[in-house]
Parts: structure tokens; sequence; C-alpha cells
């Protein structure tokens, strides 16, 4: 990366990258019930909501740096260019995961079990995000259309709050996590159009705005937040919900976080992050595949130290530094013996 915009959008994934990690280090659940270690579960609902941004903040950057100019000369062309850059990655990891899961976990799976985890993402949670991002890029061309009009741009910003009505219903009428509810696109549809949408009308966003303002409003959109989380807890509904990435105050708080990187990069468009965060950045995609393997791992290992597992936040740390430092490794190996195409090509990075 040459430009410093580059540069600090490149830091801004390496940030988004750590708070996926962390998302899916070990989690307070298991603290509820015990008398003694019940400030880990709290710390864990409330520490959720301040890192609850990643998923938004990426898919709305895959939005920013769509180029459009490609979908409008050949969309198709574009479309599987894109997509089969999505595509192999995704279906080599969901196998390597299925493996993952058969092999080194035990987990018992049938020919149509794994034919299902293959597709739909299922044999690691992270992956649904690639399917998102699959869907997202086959409606590209028609979100195009929809930012030249008036009417349609105004229905295509209803379409996440719609989903999120529906979902809320669901979530409270039956207290049950909908399955698959993160992997439809509708779900994540906002972020990559107002992705999409800002980089129609960057000399709106050029203009001097307030960093102050934006401050107050992620702090404001951060205690709705953790607000919201404890009275959903209040009302039964189930802990994956809330905590999820997935809720109105969740959204809210995302949005904010991508106003204030906005207005900072707008303010000062030279304003780098440090190094590390940049390189973090640059493999971060390759991260989101590898982490999760790592993680399993760390997990299996932490629990025969039983004073580091019952300090969550010291828990959560160690395995994120060592998962983060191991996929590094991991991904700078493999590029050295596969050579940075065929590795880009198949594994994503």
């Amino acid at each position: 990366m040459t430009e410093q915009k580059d540069l600090f959008f490149q830091g801004v994934r390496g940030i988004c990258i750590v708070a996926v990690v962390l998302i899916h280090c070990m989690t307070g659940a298991m603290f509820e019930h015990e008398s003694l270690l019940s400030f880990s579960y709290d710390y864990w609902i409330v520490f959720r909501q301040f890192i609850n941004f990643p998923v938004a903040v990426f898919i709305f950057l895959s939005g920013y740096f769509v180029k459009q100019k490609e979908y409008g000369k050949d969309s198709f062309k574009a479309i599987m260019r894109r997509g089969g850059r999505l595509l192999v990655p995704f279906m080599i990891w969901s196998l390597i995961y299925t493996a993952y899961n058969f092999v080194i976990q035990g987990f018992q799976i049938n020919g149509i079990k794994a034919v299902l985890h293959i597709l739909t993402g299922s044999a690691s949670g992270q992956l649904y995000f690639i399917l998102v991002l699959i869907q997202l890029t086959i409606l590209t061309p028609l979100c195009i259309k929809c930012l030249e009009s008036k009417t349609l741009n105004r229905l295509a910003f209803c379409i996440t709050p719609f989903y999120l009505i529906v979902l809320y219903n669901i979530q409270c009428i039956y207290k049950i996590q909908v399955p698959f509810y993160q992997t439809f696109f509708p779900a994540w549809f906002l972020f990559y159009y107002y992705g999409l949408y800002v980089c129609k009308n960057k000399k709106v966003f050029l203009q001097k705005t307030n960093l102050l303002k934006a401050l107050v409003f992620v702090f404001l959109a951060l205690l709705f937040s953790v607000f919201e989380a404890f009275v959903l807890k209040s009302f039964g509904l189930p802990d994956g919900f809330v905590t999820s990435q997935i809720k109105l105050s969740s959204f809210c708080y995302a949005m904010a976080v991508i106003q204030l990187l906005l207005v900072v990069h707008n303010i000062e468009p030279s304003q780098r992050f440090s190094r590390l965060l940049v390189i973090l950045g640059d493999y971060s995609y390759g991260i989101y595949y590898v982490h999760c393997i790592w993680l399993s791992v760390l997990t299996k290992g932490i629990t025969f130290l039983p004073i580091v597992r019952d300090i969550l936040p010291l828990c959560q740390i160690i395995e994120a530094g060592l998962a983060i430092a191991l996929s590094y490794g991991f991904i700078r190996i493999t590029i050295k013996i596969m050579g940075e195409k065929k590795s880009r090509f198949l594994l994503g990075f």
C-alpha cells in the first residue's frame, strides 16, 4: 500500500481483525451461575458490546472499495472475478474445517451433514461472513442502480431495519436463536450499501465534520448497546442474541464507529495507525480464515490452567495474542511454500 488513505484503512482492518479474534475467544457464559466468578459473565456481556463492530466495518469497507465503474462496463465479469476470489477459498476452508472437526475434534459427521456444513459455512462460525460477501457481490449491480434513484435508494436503506424487525419478533416470541440469521444478506446489507453510497458521494463526506460530535455518538451508542444487552437478557433471550453484532444497538454502535472513522480520515487524510495494525490489516483476510483453528487448540490448553481460565480478561488477551501470532506465522510460511499467487487463489492470502 503506497497511499496514505490505504494505510489508514488497512489499520482499520487491523483493529477489526483483533476484535473478531477477541469475539471468538473464550466466553463468559460458563460463569453465569457461579457465585464467586459471576463478575466474569457481566464483564463478558459488557465487553462484547465494545467490540461488536468489526463485521459491519469490514462489510462497509467491502462496499466502499467496490470499483463501481467495472460493474457498469461488464457486471457479470465483475461478479465472476470478485465472486471467484471469495468462493474458492471459502470452499477449501469449509473442507478443511469439516475435516478438522471430524478428525481432530471427533465430531460425528455423516455425508449429508458434511455437505451441508461445507455449503452453509457451518464448519466454522466465522465462515458465514464469506457467504454474506458472495451474496452482496451478486447484488452489487442492482445496488449501484439503486444509488441512481431516490426512491430505490431510500428503499435500499430500509432492507436491514425491516430484517431486524422480523428478527426481533421471532426472538421475542419464541426465545430461540434463529438459525443462520447472520448468514442472510439483509442482516448486513445496510453497511455494504452505505459503503457504496459514501464512495459515490465522497464530496458530501469530504466536508469538515465535528470530531467531538462523532465521539459523542459513539459513546451514546455504546451505552445504548450495553443497556439493550441487559434488557434483552432480563427478557430471557439467549446469550447468543444478547451479545450478537446483529441487534439494533450494535448496528447503531457500528454505524457510529464507521462515521467516526470517516470523520477522522476526512479531517486528517494522512492519519496513520501503528505499523503492527497495518500489517495485521494486510493479513486480516487470512487471519479471519485461520484463527479459529488456533483458538480451538489454545482453548484446550488453557483448560489445564484454571487460574488463567478463571480470569476471563487475562484468558482472552492470551488467547487472542497467541492466535493472531500463530495465524500470522502460518500465513507467512504457507505463502513461502506455495507462492503468493497460488496461496491467494486457493486459501485467500
